[in-house]
Protein backbone atom coordinates (compact mmCIF):
# COMPACT_ATOMS: atom_id res chain seq x y z
CA UNK A 1 0.00 0.00 0.00
CA UNK A 2 3.11 2.63 0.83
CA UNK A 3 4.09 1.69 -2.10
CA UNK A 4 1.15 2.71 -4.03
CA UNK A 5 0.51 5.53 -2.48
CA UNK A 6 4.37 6.93 -2.98
CA UNK A 7 3.72 6.18 -6.58
CA UNK A 8 0.51 8.52 -7.13
CA UNK A 9 2.13 11.14 -5.14
CA UNK A 10 5.10 10.93 -7.56
CA UNK A 11 3.06 11.05 -10.67
CA UNK A 12 1.10 13.84 -8.92
CA UNK A 13 4.11 16.23 -8.48
CA UNK A 14 4.00 17.31 -12.58
CA UNK A 15 0.14 16.83 -12.75
CA UNK A 16 -2.46 17.70 -10.08
CA UNK A 17 -2.08 20.24 -7.06
CA UNK A 18 -4.68 18.61 -4.97
CA UNK A 19 -3.16 14.88 -5.67
CA UNK A 20 0.37 16.19 -4.31
CA UNK A 21 -1.94 17.76 -1.18
CA UNK A 22 -4.17 14.19 -0.50
CA UNK A 23 -1.29 11.95 -1.51
CA UNK A 24 1.11 13.85 0.91
CA UNK A 25 -1.10 14.00 3.70
CA UNK A 26 -1.57 10.29 3.41
CA UNK A 27 2.24 10.02 3.41
CA UNK A 28 2.73 12.24 6.75
CA UNK A 29 0.06 10.31 8.46
CA UNK A 30 2.31 6.66 7.17
CA UNK A 31 5.07 8.27 8.08
CA UNK A 32 4.88 9.07 11.79
CA UNK A 33 3.22 6.01 12.33
CA UNK A 34 6.17 3.92 11.32
CA UNK A 35 9.50 6.42 11.80
CA UNK A 36 11.65 5.40 13.97
CA UNK A 37 12.77 8.71 15.60
CA UNK A 38 15.86 7.39 16.86
CA UNK A 39 17.19 6.26 13.59
CA UNK A 40 16.11 10.18 12.19
CA UNK A 41 17.82 11.66 15.28
CA UNK A 42 21.62 9.75 14.31
CA UNK A 43 21.51 10.24 10.80
CA UNK A 44 19.70 13.81 10.19
CA UNK A 45 19.28 15.80 13.35
CA UNK A 46 18.68 18.98 11.02
CA UNK A 47 15.29 17.09 9.86
CA UNK A 48 14.08 16.83 13.43
CA UNK A 49 14.55 20.97 14.03
CA UNK A 50 12.75 20.94 10.43
CA UNK A 51 9.90 19.38 11.66
CA UNK A 52 9.40 22.10 14.64
CA UNK A 53 9.16 24.67 11.88
CA UNK A 54 5.45 24.12 10.64
CA UNK A 55 3.78 24.16 14.38
CA UNK A 56 6.08 26.96 15.71
CA UNK A 57 5.03 29.04 12.25
CA UNK A 58 1.64 28.47 13.23
CA UNK A 59 1.93 29.68 17.01
CA UNK A 60 3.91 32.85 16.57
CA UNK A 61 0.83 33.74 13.51
CA UNK A 62 -1.50 33.55 16.60
CA UNK A 63 0.23 36.53 18.50
CA UNK A 64 0.17 38.48 15.02
CA UNK A 65 -2.14 40.35 14.08
CA UNK A 66 -3.97 38.50 12.12
CA UNK A 67 -4.51 36.24 15.24
CA UNK A 68 -6.26 32.98 14.26
CA UNK A 69 -7.00 34.22 10.80
CA UNK A 70 -3.32 34.48 10.33
CA UNK A 71 -2.67 31.09 11.39
CA UNK A 72 -5.00 29.29 9.81
CA UNK A 73 -4.05 30.87 6.65
CA UNK A 74 -0.40 30.22 7.65
CA UNK A 75 -1.42 26.46 8.18
CA UNK A 76 -2.41 26.22 4.92
CA UNK A 77 -0.08 28.38 3.17
CA UNK A 78 2.96 26.17 4.35
CA UNK A 79 0.89 22.48 4.56
CA UNK A 80 4.16 20.90 1.94
CA UNK A 81 6.26 22.11 5.16
CA UNK A 82 4.70 18.20 6.49
CA UNK A 83 6.56 16.53 3.61
CA UNK A 84 9.45 16.64 5.72
CA UNK A 85 7.79 13.57 7.35
CA UNK A 86 8.02 11.43 4.07
CA UNK A 87 11.01 12.83 3.59
CA UNK A 88 12.77 11.12 6.65
CA UNK A 89 10.71 7.37 4.94
CA UNK A 90 13.20 8.12 2.32
CA UNK A 91 16.17 8.16 4.89
CA UNK A 92 15.01 4.81 6.57
CA UNK A 93 13.85 2.90 3.88
CA UNK A 94 15.72 3.87 0.46
CA UNK A 95 13.38 1.31 -1.35
CA UNK A 96 10.13 3.85 -1.35
CA UNK A 97 12.55 5.88 -4.15
CA UNK A 98 11.79 3.66 -7.15
CA UNK A 99 8.07 3.69 -6.69
CA UNK A 100 8.28 7.38 -5.84
CA UNK A 101 10.68 7.70 -8.92
CA UNK A 102 8.42 5.61 -11.31
CA UNK A 103 5.64 8.03 -10.33
CA UNK A 104 7.19 11.08 -11.12
CA UNK A 105 8.41 9.86 -14.66
CA UNK A 106 4.75 9.00 -15.52
CA UNK A 107 3.65 11.89 -14.49
CA UNK A 108 6.08 14.14 -16.48
CA UNK A 109 5.32 11.48 -19.34
CA UNK A 110 1.29 12.45 -18.84
CA UNK A 111 2.18 16.14 -18.84
CA UNK A 112 3.99 16.51 -21.47
CA UNK A 113 1.80 14.40 -24.14
CA UNK A 114 -1.10 16.53 -22.82
CA UNK A 115 0.81 19.56 -23.63
CA UNK A 116 1.27 18.82 -26.55
CA UNK A 117 -2.42 17.75 -27.37
CA UNK A 118 -3.27 21.47 -25.87
CA UNK A 119 -0.29 22.63 -28.64
CA UNK A 120 -1.65 20.79 -31.25
CA UNK A 121 -5.31 21.69 -30.62
CA UNK A 122 -5.77 24.98 -29.48
CA UNK A 123 -2.43 26.75 -31.12
CA UNK A 124 -2.29 24.54 -34.32
CA UNK A 125 1.49 24.08 -33.81
CA UNK A 126 2.02 27.57 -34.52
CA UNK A 127 5.20 28.76 -32.49
CA UNK A 128 4.71 32.85 -33.64
CA UNK A 129 3.30 35.15 -30.73
CA UNK A 130 0.96 37.07 -33.52
CA UNK A 131 -2.28 36.10 -34.24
Amino acid sequence: MRNIVYFLFGLSIFTSKSGLTIFGLLLFFDALRVINFKIIWEKQKLLLLLWLIYPLGALINLFSLGGVTSALEYLKSFSWLLLIAPASMLIQSPQLLRPLGWGGLCGLFIALVYSFYLFATFYNFDFNSHE
